[in-house]
């Protein structure tokens, strides 16, 4: 359906703390890296993937976190799906036009962040959680 998107993202966790990259592209809002599920791909590895395209980091995707979903104003419905992910190797390298930096977050400071994207908004009580473990 056209008016539907699949999509991953991922919760990169270090010191409990959380990855979110700066989009400027369409939206100016902070997000974590992710995108859209290609066809016939699993939501687990489109999130290991986007995240090398985007970062440059390899990732351990630790599972599902949850499955959220919005409706924009432009009336286009998005369906997440957030997984936890551990850093493997590798060193943040912002690789695509639509990011321009990156940052590492406690939960304090995100629920701050006054552009914040929705696919973060949403699930802040499951970030809690999973930045408390």
């Amino acid at each position: 359906m056209k008016n539907q998107s699949f999509e991953v993202a991922a919760c990169i966790i270090k010191n409990k703390k959380v990855l979110l990259i700066h989009r400027i592209t369409g939206f100016d809002v902070w997000e974590f890296p992710g995108g859209k599920i290609e066809l016939g791909e699993n939501p687990k590895e489109t999130a290991v993937r986007e995240i090398k395209e985007e970062t440059g980091l390899k990732v351990k995707n630790e599972g599902l976190i949850t499955i959220d979903s919005h409706v924009t104003p432009q009336k286009r419905h998005h369906v997440w799906f957030h997984y936890k992910c551990k850093v493997l190797s590798g060193s943040i390298k912002i690789g695509d036009k639509d990011h321009t930096e990156y940052r590492w977050f406690t939960l304090c400071e995100v629920k701050k962040l006054p552009n914040l994207a929705l696919s973060v908004k949403h699930i802040l009580p499951e970030l809690k959680k999973v930045l408390s473990d």
